[in-house]
This record gives C-alpha cells, structure tokens and sequence, in this order.
C-alpha cells in the first residue's frame, strides 16, 4: 500500500522538515521495507525545486525494530537520492526510528507530496508541534535531520537476495563470500 504525505499546503513552511511517524509499531523480527519517494509531476513544485515539474528524491531502506533495546534496530540505505532541488546535495527526505516504540520517522521537507511504501500495514502521521511516544519526542525542525543508519549499499560487503524482481516480500540479507 502506498500512502500520499501532502505537505504542499501553504500552511507547512517549506524550510521546515515535519516528521511524519508510523501509526505502529514495527512488528516481529527481520527486515522491513521502507521506501519515500517523490518524482517530477507528483504534483507539487515547491519553492525550494528547481525543475518546472517539481523535484525527484527517493529513500529505500531495510529496518528491524528496536523494541526498546531488545533488538539492534538496524537500518539498512539501499538508496538515498535527490535532485531538481536548490541544493541536490541535501535530502528533502530523511529518517530516523524512535527506538521505545519502534515507530519510524520519515523528516519530510515541507511544500513536497511524498509517497510511502512499507512492507508491513501502517498509517502515517504528520507531527506539526512536539510529539511523544514512550518517552521519546520529535518535533518539525530547520535543518535537516539527516538518515540515522547503520550501514548504507555503498558501504558494506553485502548483497540481498529475494525471489520477487523488486523485493516487496521474503529476503535475505546476506555476507558477501557467504556460500549459497
């Protein structure tokens, strides 16, 4: 299921970065599949983009649950990208978890529309003041806030294996030299 985050309203300020939470909690064990993504022609052109037809940015991740420390709630960048913004080296999306509950948080830069997939049923909440779950808070900020991460594509000696062409079920996550 894809979900449509439409922070193009003039009453999102487009220098802010909103988090936008998951309704639930990440459940049982092994990797989800987390995905926001925006393409030209969504939609929305803020003034932050340069391109007539808005702006492109994706973020795909891999993410286990935190379970308030009783996991390693790891998170896993197969692809962070944007362009056609005032400056292509910074996300208009980034992410991080809120560990005590293992709610994901998507930072979305206000005046986009953004679509996230996942790999298990949730909702999505926008947070425009301070925000609590388990004794943890985020709240809309300035700068961007970055991807919290354990190890990005680029980074590691590991591939991913699955048996659907683009990965939406079973996969496994592997070491590379491990033999199959």
């Amino acid at each position: 299921m894809t979900y449509t985050v439409d922070l193009s309203s003039s009453i999102f300020d487009v220098n802010t970065y909103y988090p936008v939470i998951g309704g639930n909690e990440m459940t049982g064990t092994g990797f989800h599949r987390l995905k926001c993504s925006v393409e030209l022609n969504s939609g929305s052109k803020p003034s932050w983009s340069t391109h007539d037809c808005g702006f492109t940015a994706n973020l795909e991740l891999l993410v286990t649950r935190a379970g308030w420390g009783t996991t390693v709630g790891e998170t896993l960048v197969l692809h962070n990208y944007a362009c056609f913004t005032t400056s292509n080296s910074i996300q208009p999306i980034g992410y991080s978890q809120m560990n005590n509950s293992s709610r994901p948080v998507f930072w979305l830069r206000g005046g986009g529309k953004y679509f996230i997939k996942t790999s298990y049923s949730t909702s999505w909440a926008i947070a425009t003041s301070s925000t609590t779950y388990n004794n943890q808070t985020v709240a809309p900020v300035t700068s961007y806030p970055g991807v919290q991460y354990s190890k990005a594509a680029s980074e590691g000696s590991w591939f991913i294996s699955s048996s659907l062409p683009y990965l939406w079920g079973p996969y496994t996550l592997y070491n590379v030299g491990t033999r199959l």
